[in-house]
């Protein structure tokens, strides 16, 4: 039973080249797969906006062209949302104005995570593949997986209940 996940852009990052996070971005694919939680990429959900921050972290990680062309090919499998004026709106006026600190006036997290937050809201998607922490400072609507054993807590866990 495959279960509706949107992944951010470390996640992918971690994939397609060798950073901090290759190992548990393996991982987490992996048992996602084995747990039938996903059969592929084409499982998981994403943004038009993940994908320019892939693409772009993976020229800082300085792959050849043709790497980066066919790991667009990959992020193209994906459910594709796209991020549209209401999205914006909607990630201004209440992700980020709500959430801010009011004594810095900062919110903990940064735009593009609020836009994948409105758009999770929108396909109604409780849990994020994402290694960002501050992800876990917005009040417990959203279960982050950042290890293979958060999908046991978080994911699997809960089905047994």
């Amino acid at each position: 039973m495959t279960r509706k996940l949107f992944a951010d852009a470390g996640f992918f990052i971690g994939l397609m080249a060798k950073d901090d996070y290759s190992q548990a971005a393996h991982e987490i694919f992996e048992h996602l797969k084995e747990t039938h939680l996903i059969s592929d990429f084409k499982d998981l959900y994403i943004t038009n906006y993940i994908i320019m921050e892939v693409l772009h972290g993976l020229v800082q990680k300085e792959i050849s062209f043709d790497e980066l062309v066919n790991n667009y090919e990959i992020l193209k499998q994906c459910h594709i949302c796209n991020v549209k004026q209401k999205h914006i709106n909607t990630a201004i006026n209440i992700k980020l104005y709500r959430q801010r600190n009011r004594r810095t006036d900062r919110s903990p997290i940064g735009f593009v995570d609020a836009t994948s937050l409105v758009i999770m809201d929108e396909q109604k998607i409780v849990h994020i593949i994402s290694f960002d922490g501050d992800f876990d400072k917005i009040p417990d609507l959203y279960r982050r997986i950042y290890n293979k054993d958060t999908i046991d807590q978080r994911i699997l866990g809960s089905q047994c209940r």
